[in-house]
C-alpha cells in the first residue's frame, strides 16, 4: 500500500484532472474557444499581411494550443492518478 503522502498526491491529481476535465467540457468554456478561433481567422483575413497582426494571430493560436494542451495533461494525469488509487484499493 502506498504511503499517506502518496495517497494524498494521487487524491489531489485525480481531483484536479477531473477539474480540468469540467473546464474543457464546460459549454462556456467551449464557446470562449470558439470565439477565440473566430477572432483569431478573422485577425488573418484582415491584417492585410501586417506581420504584426499575423504574429498576434498565430501567438493567440499557439496560446489556445497550449492551454488546451496543459489541460489535457492534467486530466490524463488525473486518470492515471485514479487507476492507481484504484489499483490500491483492489489490492
Amino acid at each position: 500500500m502506498s504511503s499517506n503522502v502518496e495517497l494524498h498526491r494521487l487524491r489531489e491529481q485525480a481531483m484536479e484532472g477531473q477539474a480540468a476535465r469540467d473546464i474543457l467540457e464546460d459549454p462556456i468554456m467551449r464557446k470562449a474557444f470558439e470565439k477565440v478561433d473566430e477572432r483569431i481567422i478573422e485577425m488573418f483575413r484582415e491584417s492585410g499581411g501586417d506581420p504584426g497582426i499575423l504574429r498576434d494571430a498565430y501567438f493567440m493560436h499557439v496560446a489556445k494550443g497550449e492551454l488546451k494542451a496543459n489541460l489535457r495533461q492534467i486530466i490524463g494525469t488525473g486518470k492515471a492518478a485514479e487507476n492507481e488509487l484504484n489499483n490500491n484499493n483492489n489490492n
